[in-house]
């Protein structure tokens, strides 16, 4: 699993040594609605080869959890809604990265987009854990008290015999 993990790390990294020795960086000046004057970077046709890899890993890994969807409920977390929240918010990042809109919007979408499927994937993980954790504790302590209940009726029998 590291060695994947390391050669997609690898991946990005020769892609963007490549890009970077080769191409360079190519910057283009840009006027908010307020003629306020900023640099945006233009993204070469290289970067896409970074793009592509990234949505066939997506399409891997979602047709991996697809094959282990029989797996047993302990084992699996639900990590569909943050995957398509993944998707979606990349997407509309990409695409109103390469479209001529304001820098404003493009910022919106990229702090709220990464915010957004972040909280996700910390909700639909971590908060159903927790729930499960708090679940189990509530039914333990069902159990304890019909347990002890029981007993201290059995005492209290044992006790009730021995005086008459």
């Amino acid at each position: 699993m590291i060695v994947i993990i390391y050669g997609m790390i690898l991946y990005h990294m020769i892609i963007i040594t490549i890009n970077e020795l080769l191409i360079g960086h190519i910057s283009i000046i840009k006027y908010t609605q307020n003629l306020e004057e900023y640099k945006d970077c233009k993204y070469s046709n290289l970067s896409s080869l970074s793009l592509i890899f990234n949505y066939v890993i997506i399409i891997i890994c979602c047709s991996l959890m697809y094959s282990l969807r029989r797996l047993n409920h302990e084992y699996k977390e639900s990590i569909t809604v943050p995957v398509y929240a993944y998707i979606v918010v990349e997407t509309l990042i990409v695409i109103i990265d390469r479209q001529n809109y304001s820098v404003i919007i493009k910022d919106i979408f990229n702090t709220f987009g990464t915010i957004l499927y972040s909280l996700m994937v910390i909700i639909m993980i971590f908060a159903s854990k927790f729930n499960q954790i708090y679940r189990e504790k509530q039914q333990l302590k069902k159990k304890m008290t019909a347990y002890l209940r029981k007993k201290n009726n059995k005492m209290q029998m044992r006790f009730d015999s021995s005086v008459i």
